[in-house]
């Protein structure tokens, strides 16, 4: 930590307007005020000076008294690997993650001449012994910058894109986010958390990923639950409902901004795109009709440029395994369309449900492919009628995924991941 100035003591008659003025202090007796406060420093920060970082030591809880903290978040999801969470202004706290047990995650600058209450985590640790009230308090909320490193783990599974919101989304969930500590004997004989809930890993174990989500409240099948009646996990919950709404909201909002800077795309940005969105599409199949009167003859279609191409100068990338197949699909149809190939996203979201179901959907196929532009629509059709569906399409090959390039009098160029 570094200051502009001594850490000053101060007047123990200050002290409790102080602390009293603290909403997670509200209704704590003085002399357990007095208590807390008798080491309290009063340390000053000029402009751009580091209250905290991230993985950092920090054993003082930071309470600023005058001036503004900007909340700094790192990771390649901004185009300098650094970005603002929030500010923080007077009488609001940070620097506490590691006391509910989530290690050192807030980094912190001082956007102005800023003023800061240092208390030593020892005699926050007296209180919390001492009031149940300041326990629950403190025990079940979530710093900002915690609740953004875990939400942006999810996010690398999640089909639709999600990063250019996340500053707002956890600020938009942060007051509706409990921190939760459970033994893994609770979900035992498998017993599930209430289903009203999004429940999110929130800590580093030696069991799940940090910001996996246990769906349904459920503790994964494939993951095996430890006899240690001591082992445990700590998990953040969300109220469904909110999550729900929150992350719609999002995806609206991007939306808006891709028709501002793409606006000859009208058209692929029509649907308003949100996770609903794909269950109902992938509810309502639709099917073409199995007999149909003769049609009338056509004449052939012209020539197009993608007709004249040799097989040979498709893209084709070799994939293996359930999850390898589908990446390798969408590495295909990146190069087709000259787009860039997000491996990292694909790699998480179809190794997620190569674990979960164990086969390729093509249902997260067109979820995935609508998250990177690409206009895609699940239909079943009869074999005799797929030369009216425009290529390339995406078919289920085995367990996993394979593109057709090319429907014409000449034949069919299809791209399969898995040949050799």
């Amino acid at each position: 930590m570094t200051t502009s100035s001594k850490p000053q003591s101060i007047d123990p008659s200050h002290i409790l307007p102080l602390l009293k003025s603290l909403p997670f202090l509200d209704g704590v007796a003085d002399e357990n005020l007095s208590r807390l406060g008798k080491n309290a420093q009063v340390l000053s920060f000029n402009q751009g000076q580091p209250l905290c970082r991230r993985h950092g030591s920090n054993r003082q809880l930071l309470l600023v008294l005058k001036g503004q903290v900007r909340l700094v978040v790192f990771s390649n999801l901004f185009p300098k690997k650094i970005g603002t969470l929030d500010f923080v202004g007077p009488g609001q706290m940070l620097g506490w993650c590691d006391l509910v047990g989530l290690g050192q995650q807030e980094s912190a600058l001082a956007s102005e001449k800023t003023t800061i209450l240092s208390i030593p985590f020892n005699d926050l640790y007296e209180l919390i012994k001492e009031s149940k009230l300041v326990r629950n308090r403190i025990s079940s909320s979530i710093p900002s910058s915690a609740l953004f490193y875990i939400l942006e783990k999810w996010t690398e599974s999640c089909p639709i894109n999600l990063s250019q919101s996340l500053p707002k989304l956890c600020k938009t969930l942060n007051p509706h986010t409990k921190l939760k500590h459970f033994t893994l004997q609770s979900f035992s004989d498998n017993k599930t958390l209430p289903k009203d809930q999004r429940w999110f890993v929130a800590a580093e174990n030696p069991y799940l990923e940090v910001g996996y989500e246990l769906k349904d409240g459920a503790w994964p099948e494939q993951v095996p639950i430890p006899e240690d009646q001591k082992a445990s996990i700590r998990l953040i919950s969300v109220t469904k409902t909110v999550f729900d709404k929150a992350t719609k909201s999002a995806v609206k909002e991007i939306n808006i901004e891709q028709l501002k800077l793409h606006p000859k795309s009208n058209n692929q940005y029509k649907k308003e795109e949100t996770f609903d969105h794909w269950k109902q599409r992938t509810e309502q199949i639709l099917t073409l009709p199995t007999s149909e009167p003769e049609p009338l003859a056509e004449p052939e279609p012209p020539e197009t440029s993608i007709d004249k191409l040799s097989p040979e100068q498709f893209p084709w990338f070799e994939g293996r395994g359930v999850s390898g197949t589908a990446c390798a699909a969408f590495r295909m149809l990146s190069s087709y369309f000259n787009m860039s190939f997000r491996k990292e996203l694909f790699k998480r979201v179809f190794d997620a449900q190569e674990k979960q179901q164990g086969v390729s959907s093509l249902a997260l196929c067109g979820a995935v492919a609508e998250s990177i532009g690409l206009q895609s629509q699940l239909i079943k059709i009869n074999s005799g009628s797929i030369d009216q569906i425009e290529a390339p399409i995406m078919i289920g090959w085995g367990d996993g995924i394979a593109v057709i390039f090319r429907l014409n009098r000449d034949g069919v160029v299809l791209g399969i991941p898995a040949a050799s």
